[in-house]
């Protein structure tokens, strides 16, 4: 008979075969298409360059209706948008949407349409949508279908509030008219000119979802929960801005987003309108993936495809220019299920079942060891927030116990000691708290900075809003000891050859710790006296989503920063260093409330995305604290502060760093959290 690696590989296999028959039919598939955007005109150009074939592209839509109908399995068709061009002539208009229709309804079944910015600036709504099909109220062209008792498919439109398709003196319209003269100083609302990093996609060839639908996709979220049903959204326009580019983003974004990931039942979100297409996964574990566009094949090229949609995932199998993408829920997981499955379907084997036990635990053993040893540890802690007051609340009710802080702070430092293990000490701002009487701001940072200094190693500092309440910076930053160039809290450090700490400075464009006359502080309060429109400019009323975040007592990084923080990147990836940033305001909307972002958190990322060199950031200031991995899959960990821990209770930890994760070991109510980086 076989040997044992024999039998043992015989069993993997009989058993791998078995499993890959298990949920191998999907419960249903359907075809897919973007930005055909036909017209009889010569071939031209993008705005980019990129080359586009108009009078092709209905032939890639006639090699994909032909394809879907000999595949016999396909039960309908998703068009994403924009089946015409813009440049299509005028007097054309009609005719030429009428001829792609009539190719669409080639298939051998029902076709799901959505309207792009393209279609109309050809048609308006009140003759688009009948020949779409698309089922309106009052021009609206948002609707919902379940192909089965599983799943949901939601249409959202991202023209309803919008400049182009509705009549000039539509509220619609208008309100559209007035976003896009408040967002983009430019004549031309299709140029970006000026607009940095998120705030691009004001722009006028994109638009909004309006408060009514945003009402009715609440209640249909709620049904699909209700009735167990998993939803996958369908938009011209994307909705994460890792998956495209800010240029090709819905305008309200953040605020469709914020309303989706109050409910776990979306799964995958599906776009147009950006013609090389993407693909990022969100905090919450949505897919978003942007489809390539049929427009910009060359002949003999195409961008179509199919889905198959199981229980468990979403593929796309692509044609050519179009990515082919699995869209699974948790690998990981179902790789552990397989092998759960495996090992309990073997059957009993004399000897055999010893000899694979034996094997599996040797296995488990030797793996074990194998990076089991950090290459270093530090210990973490955030908003200790200490005052010699009364407990209070913060304005949202929570409360908070000033006296006690410094007592987390002395049994961390005591811990810390005793592990023998950790190299240094992270601080992640906010020592002193803005209601510290400020006769006592001076000794009371002194007294905190010295039950740091306990701890037998370096301690790095960062600033917070409450540090700047305090003191100026010209006497805290030489107290903290932090390296400074003209007030500025920037910084670095290597503790090993294979890992680079970097230490923004949240608060280098800040209306708090600069002089009155200051520059930065100038800037600061032009800045938000243009956002934020309200008497007290740490109100967040009546500003939307992200835009909530335009508050006093977050900040900015500034252009000098920023280019430092390019160049530290840059010699970080000649050095194949790995990178932790730590900043006092968090960086990713995913991990945190909208209220506590760095103002720029979008630029600042922008730069970190074009490196790969960058695997963690880490933050303070929300209290709660948080996790995200974000669309390049940086993960964003926001600490819980020391503040809002009743006696008896703590809030530190600290980070075992291996050349692949980060491990966070928290106390009390520091959560613990496992951080693998991204290759």
């Amino acid at each position: 008979g076989l040997n044992f690696r024999g039998q043992l590989q015989a069993y993997f296999m009989g058993s791998a075969n078995a499993f890959s028959k298990q949920g191998s039919c999907p419960v249903l598939s359907f075809g897919v298409i973007a930005d055909v955007q036909h017209a009889d005109i010569p071939d031209g150009r993008s705005f980019l360059g990129v080359p586009r074939y108009y009078r092709h592209s209905i032939l890639v839509l006639q090699r994909a209706v032909q394809r879907w109908n000999a595949d016999k399995k396909h039960k309908f068709v998703i068009n994403f948008g924009d089946i015409v061009d813009g440049f299509c002539p005028k007097d054309l208009s009609l005719s030429t949407v009428n001829k792609v229709v009539e190719e669409f309804e080639k298939f051998d079944g029902p076709v799901y349409h959505m309207i792009g910015n393209h279609c109309l600036y050809n048609l308006p709504r009140d003759k688009l949508l009948p020949m779409l099909k698309i089922p309106s109220e009052d021009g609206c062209a948002y609707y919902d279908f379940s192909p089965s008792p599983e799943f949901r498919f939601v249409v959202l439109d991202g023209y309803d509030i919008s400049a182009i398709g509705w009549p000039q003196d539509h509220p619609k319209r208008l309100e559209a008219v007035k976003i896009l003269k408040e967002k983009n100083p430019n004549s031309d609302k299709n140029s970006p000119e000026g607009l940095v990093g998120i705030e691009r996609r004001f722009l006028m060839f994109n638009g909004a979802v309006g408060k009514e639908q945003l009402k009715w996709l609440d209640g249909i979220l709620q049904e699909a929960t209700n009735m167990m049903q998993k939803v996958v959204i369908c938009c011209h326009l994307p909705l994460d801005p890792g998956s495209t580019s800010f240029a090709a983003l819905l305008w309200n974004f953040d605020e469709v987003m914020d309303l989706i990931h109050k409910y776990n039942c979306v799964k995958v979100c599906i776009a147009g309108h950006n013609h090389k297409g993407g693909h990022s996964i969100d905090s919450h574990g949505i897919h978003h993936r942007v489809l390539e566009a049929a427009l910009e094949c060359p002949p003999e090229k195409d961008a179509f495809g199919y889905v198959d949609l199981y229980n468990d995932r979403l593929s796309l199998t692509g044609t050519d220019r179009m990515e082919t993408k699995d869209s699974p829920k948790e690998v990981f997981r179902l790789g552990i299920n397989f092998l759960a499955t495996t090992l309990l379907s073997l059957p009993k084997v004399e000897k055999l079942e010893d000899q694979l036990q034996a094997y599996i635990m040797e296995s488990a053993s030797a793996l074990s060891k194998q990076g089991s040893h950090p290459i270093l540890s530090f210990g973490v802690i955030a908003d200790v927030q200490h005052a010699d007051i009364p407990d209070g609340r913060s304005f949202i009710g929570v409360p908070r116990y000033y006296r006690h802080s410094i007592l987390i702070l002395q049994r961390a430092v005591q811990r810390w000691n005793e592990d023998k293990k950790h190299k240094f000490v992270i601080n992640f701002g906010d020592i002193v708290d803005g209601f510290c009487p400020k006769d006592q701001s001076f000794s009371t940072v002194k007294k905190v900075v010295e039950e740091f200094e306990k701890f037998d190693g370096p301690v790095y500092h960062m600033i917070g809003n409450h540090c700047l309440y305090n003191l100026p910076r010209d006497k805290l930053l030489p107290m903290l000891k932090i390296p400074s160039k003209d007030g500025c809290a920037y910084y670095d450090f290597s503790p090993t050859p294979e890992f680079r700490f970097v230490v923004l400075d949240g608060y280098d464009i800040s209306a708090i710790g600069w002089p009155q006359d200051h520059p930065k502080r100038l800037e600061a309060v032009k800045f938000l006296q243009e956002k934020n429109p309200n008497m007290e400019k740490n109100s967040p009323e009546g500003l939307v989503g992200l835009e909530r975040r335009f508050l006093m007592f977050n900040g900015a990084v500034g252009k000098e920063q920023l280019k430092w923080l390019d160049g530290i990147l840059q010699q970080a990836t000649n050095m194949r260093q790995k990178v932790m940033i730590c900043c006092h305001l968090p960086l990713d909307p995913g991990s945190t409330s909208r209220e506590a972002l760095l103002w720029n958190y979008d630029e600042v990322m922008d730069l970190i995305h074009r490196y790969t060199c960058v695997k963690v950031c880490i933050a303070g200031h929300d209290h709660k604290g948080g996790h995200s991995i974000d669309s390049h899959g940086i993960h964003h960990r926001v600490l819980e502060a020391a503040l809002e821990c009743p006696p008896g209770n703590d809030a530190f930890g600290y980070m075992e760093l291996y050349n692949d994760k980060l491990s966070l070991i928290g106390t009390d109510r520091m959560e613990s959290t496992e951080m693998c980086f991204s290759p």
